[in-house]
């Protein structure tokens, strides 16, 4: 089969837990959490101006804060896994940063204790808080990014496209430095009167309880009092939020136009056959949640996705096949392009780029992870090889993904399949019916293959096995498929409540577990919902401490994997690695980033491919 980069973004909430103390933002426990990754790894800064103080370790992988300016105090810990080219090494560095993650947790709590005894730093590895916020995982996987006609197009369409963008770039720069010089102004007039305001209701407060000033007391006091700090919190979040909504909307013109290019010349193929593939696979791949209203859905990412392909650039919008990669890469193209660097947009020229996947749980169990980027892994490769070329045509895709995604819906409502005949279908369809439809497709390809991949026929076994399981006996799923497991361990909190001990076989449909239990215990679930991906000391570590999951790897392994990258010669992961651990003692001088390293600083600095330096060591 052959050989694809792939590889997987985690987004982390940052949760922190203390008795009689003020909160820090989650920027300060970011930072903590990356001074302790030096007592288990060998890291090195990374180059991202994007990403906010983003490293490097040692075994390829990259770990930054992941913020939206008017929430800088609330981001997220985001980690990429290195490049890798088979699912089971994918699933193997995904592991190995969820465990780093964990032993850099004990670290610090342990720390913390002397200090804080009271306090718990961990991350959280879902896709939605109790505030329904949104974030989580994304997949990336190397195709052509189009090809004959469509290709030539959009290539033409970059070279008029560029040239317009850094032009308008630069007048977005300019009027956001006008507001920010606005901004500046009226913070240390706001100030000032604060102050003002604030040292007369202090003295008259002094005068009216006959108290003096303290030796040691200066107007100094005031910059650092708690109720002064407060002054540059709300004002940090209003000058953001202006600053934010004020570029999206600025940059609306220039970037409308090239998500409408992206949405309709890119990807054309895989998005077609791989649409119905995503919606259905939630079946497997769904991490379950917990609404206020009383439902259970499979998958948190599919609750808020409104959107087959990215139609604008608000951080808000959800949808199954993101393009903010390229659009990222079109503004660093530009960024690079001042200042006569040209890599990026050599980069976004070439025809190998990253499908990205935004509808992507973060999923704790090992065979459900397993089974997302593998089973996608093998439908990608059938249509780089002219095997797959049609596939069922569902009738409003959106909509059933929302109808399936609700407990139980998915097992019964049927979707129209609008070219049932040619592909010899029934007129309609389920979501399992669907799945299977792959699978059987996958099972026919592979049969066909002169030589034989075990992994691959590992997967399909798997894929076949799982989807039996949850059609027929979807209980012997529990520590398996997480949406299963948390919505028995969900049935099982309610069921002790109202202390009723039915003798049913099958927990997820216990007749005595209504909407309205989970309406009328939603707090406490929602806790089974948040607590069961606790990096730290969550309910899903519980069931593999007691054996209830699988593991695909030994603790050799995963140990190893922390520290070295994979071992393959697709991609940068090995060389990036090579760099950081002969180097990271010149960490002041180097720079990591996915593709090349920047020696020194300034007009000095020297930038080098790592395509040049694999060339040049091998």
């Amino acid at each position: 089969m052959k050989k694809r980069l792939i590889g997987l973004e985690t987004e982390y909430a940052i949760r922190y837990s203390a008795e009689g103390i003020n909160r820090p933002d989650n920027r300060t426990i970011y930072n903590n959490i990356i001074k302790h990754l030096s007592n288990f790894t060998k890291t090195a800064e990374g180059t991202s101006i994007l990403k906010w103080k983003q490293v490097f370790t040692e075994n390829g992988s990259a770990i930054c804060y992941e913020s939206l300016p008017h929430h800088l105090e609330s981001g997220l810990l985001e980690a990429a896994t290195p490049e890798c080219d088979s699912p089971l090494t994918l699933l193997l560095y995904q592991k190995a940063i969820d465990t780093l993650l964990q032993k850099v947790l004990i670290k610090l709590n342990e720390t913390n204790k002397n200090t804080f005894p009271h306090s718990t730093v961990s991350l959280i590895k879902n896709c939605k808080d109790a505030f329904e916020n949104i974030y989580g995982a994304q997949e990336n996987y190397s195709v052509p990014i189009a090809n004959g006609i469509y290709l030539f197009f959009y290539r033409v369409f970059l070279i008029i496209y560029l040239p317009l963008l850094s032009f308008y770039i630069l007048f977005i720069f300019f009027i956001s430095f006008l507001i920010l010089f606005i901004q500046s102004v009226f913070m240390f007039l706001f100030y000032f009167l604060y102050l003002l305001f604030n040292s007369i209701t202090y003295s008259k407060a002094i005068f009216k309880t006959k108290k003096h000033f303290n030796n040691t007391y200066s107007s100094y006091d005031l910059f650092l009092n708690l109720d002064h700090q407060s002054f540059f919190y709300y004002f940090e979040k209003i000058s953001g939020n202006i600053l934010t909504f004020t570029e999206i909307i600025l940059s609306l013109p220039m970037i409308i136009p090239y998500v409408f290019v992206l949405k309709h010349l890119t990807f054309k193929q895989y998005k077609k056959i791989l649409l119905p593939f995503f919606i259905t696979r939630i079946l497997i791949t769904g991490s379950g949640s917990i609404s206020r209203e009383g439902n259970f859905y499979l998958s948190e990412k599919g609750i808020y996705t409104k959107r087959i392909s990215r139609t604008t650039n608000f951080p808000s919008e959800r949808c199954i096949f993101d393009s903010g990669n390229l659009m990222k890469l079109a503004y660093l193209s530009i960024i690079s392009a001042l200042k006569f660097e040209f890599h990026y947009v050599k980069q976004l020229f070439k025809q190998e780029q990253r499908l990205q996947i935004g509808m992507s749980d973060s999923t704790m169990s090992q065979e459900a992870e397993l089974l997302k980027v593998g089973t996608t892994y093998i439908i990608l490769d059938m249509i780089d090889n002219n095997y797959l070329k049609r596939a069922p045509i569902i009738k409003n895709p959106l909509k059933f993904l929302s109808l399936i995604n609700q407990y139980p819906h998915f097992k019964t409502y049927k979707v129209k399949i609008k070219n049932y005949r040619k592909l010899n279908l029934p007129k309609k369809m389920t979501a399992i019916e669907i799945q299977k439809w792959y699978l059987n497709q996958a099972k026919s390809y592979l049969k066909e293959k002169v030589i034989l991949n075990p992994e691959m026929q590992m997967i399909i076994k798997l894929w076949e096995e799982i989807l039996y399981k949850i059609e027929h006996d979807p209980k012997s799923l529990f520590g398996r498929i997480d949406w299963i497991t948390k919505k028995i361990l969900m049935n099982d909190f309610l069921m002790r409540e109202k202390q009723i001990h039915p003798n049913s076989n099958d927990p997820l449909d216990i007749h005595f577990v209504t909407k309205e239990d989970y309406k009328k215990f939603y707090t406490s679930l929602k806790i089974i919902d948040i607590k069961y991906h606790d990096l730290y000391n969550g309910y899903f570590q519980e069931l593999e401490k007691a054996g209830l999951t699988k593991s695909f790897f030994t603790e050799n392994e995963i140990e190893k994997a922390i520290t070295s990258p994979p071992d393959s010669m697709e991609g940068f992961a090995k060389i990036r690695s090579s760099i950081i651990k002969k180097m990271h003692h010149s960490f002041d001088n180097i720079k990591i980033s996915w593709d090349y390293i920047k020696l020194g600083h300034g007009s000095t600095s020297k930038i080098i491919r790592l395509e040049d330096y694999k060339k040049k060591h091998t």
